[in-house]
């Protein structure tokens, strides 16, 4: 594979420029991982990709989760992921390559501070310390040409795929089996195990959210320190190759005019047409299937990769080829507003979601939320957002948790 791209005149940017197209793409990303997040602040993990999970899903319900997953659901963290990886390669191009990479270790390291201490005092959901960790293996490939980086990124999707074929396929398999009637004794007897550890899983989140907050912190401290840690792997199997495609693309300036626009705009088709259908063949099993607990809690991470990297990538080539024309409107500035403050913008979600949900709050999760409810919710988050995010970075220039983030780098 050449190490150029089919390439179109490059605007240079000064070192401190921004990029409206990287800004909208993060918009939409943290906008849209909140459709995701949502169920995981109203409940413990195996719930999260599952409404029908205590056998209470309406038609309504099933509309709406239906949405989520084709458009969504692993598309905005695949999304978020990618830019990262391109944030990653445009900071290393404006400060080089020796400085860059010392700095990038003080910003990962910080990074993962807030991580340990977003799931430590928050949610079990963070993503942010998984982040640092990658990031930290990516940045050992930043001097790789953007092809390679790509290919490796395709490779690691590629390997982890096969992987997950290995190890749950035949997990999914029983699923199916017991569906129809057919499954053996020892295909049943996994599958009591298997739903026995979720129930419990379950049943302690629920317990958990109510606490108060320093009862959840203590919980958290003792059963489960090293939770963030433990979550690296399989996490970091998805995480490393989708940022060292993000880090190929920012190297590439495939952001800033460094791909010709017949080649993105084929590459918004493919994408999102690949996407697209890879979610709907898992979705169409999983609802044939009745929405099995222990299918929805395998299938979509282990595989469903390449469809959320194809369709991630088709997104954000459409935001590249289009950014100008959303930047002329409201709604496309507000989206780069919040898209600047992206850091701001996830963890405010976690504070402001948890506090009206948890024990430690107004302790709304003790209702039984459906999941087209729980879409309300997320569309008050996403009012918010829009909302705060202009009127703040006119006064200040910058969020405040970006702000203190770059302080403590500096001061290390």
């Amino acid at each position: 594979m050449p190490d150029t791209w089919p390439t179109a005149p490059v605007q240079h940017l000064p070192p401190t420029a921004r990029v409206d197209a990287l800004d909208l793409a993060r918009g939409i990303a943290v906008l849209g991982i909140l459709v995701i997040n949502m169920p995981g602040f109203a409940g413990p993990w195996p719930t999260v990709l599952n409404p029908d999970w205590n056998g209470q899903a309406s038609r309504v319900d099933l509309v709406s989760f239906s949405l989520a997953w084709l458009f969504f659901e692993g598309k905005m963290r695949a999304l978020f992921t990618i830019l990262f990886g391109v944030g990653m390669a445009v900071f290393l191009q404006r400060r080089g390559m020796a400085a860059g990479r010392s700095a990038q270790l003080r910003r990962l390291a910080w990074l993962g501070v807030f991580g340990y201490l977003h799931f430590l005092v928050f949610w079990w959901g963070d993503i942010l310390f998984l982040y640092a960790a990658a990031g930290m293996i990516c940045l050992a490939f930043a001097g790789q040409p953007p092809a390679r980086l790509i290919t490796l990124g395709a490779l690691g999707i590629v390997a982890f795929t096969a992987y997950g074929l290995l190890a749950v396929g035949p997990m999914l398999l029983t699923v199916d089996a017991v569906h129809a009637g057919s499954a053996s004794p020892e295909q049943l007897a996994w599958l009591n195990d298997y739903m026995r550890y979720l129930e419990a899983e379950i049943r302690t989140g629920l317990a958990e959210q109510m606490l108060g907050m320093a009862d959840q912190i203590a919980r958290r401290l003792a059963e489960r320190p090293l939770y963030p840690v433990n979550a690296l792997h399989p996490a970091s199997f998805e995480t490393v190759p989708l940022m060292l495609m993000g880090m190929g693309l920012g190297k590439a300036r495939f952001h800033a005019g460094g791909v010709s626009r017949p080649v993105m705009k084929a590459i918004v088709g493919v994408g999102i047409g690949t996407g697209l259908c890879w979610a709907a063949a898992q979705l169409v099993w999983l609802l044939a299937m009745d929405l099995p607990l222990a299918g929805s809690t395998l299938l979509p991470f282990y595989l469903g990769l390449p469809g959320r990297a194809a369709m991630a990538i088709g997104y954000l080539a459409a935001v590249v080829l289009w950014s100008q024309a959303m930047m002329q409107g409201v709604v496309g500035r507000a989206l780069a507003a919040a898209g600047r403050m992206a850091f701001s913008n996830y963890l405010l979600c976690s504070i402001i979601m948890t506090f009206v949900l948890h024990g430690w709050g107004l302790g709304l999760a003790a209702r039984d939320w459906s999941y087209a409810q729980l879409m309300g919710f997320v569309i008050a988050g996403w009012i918010v957002m829009l909302a705060w995010s202009q009127p703040w970075l006119r006064r200040f220039g910058t969020g405040p948790l970006e702000w203190v983030w770059r302080q403590l780098v500096r001061l290390t």
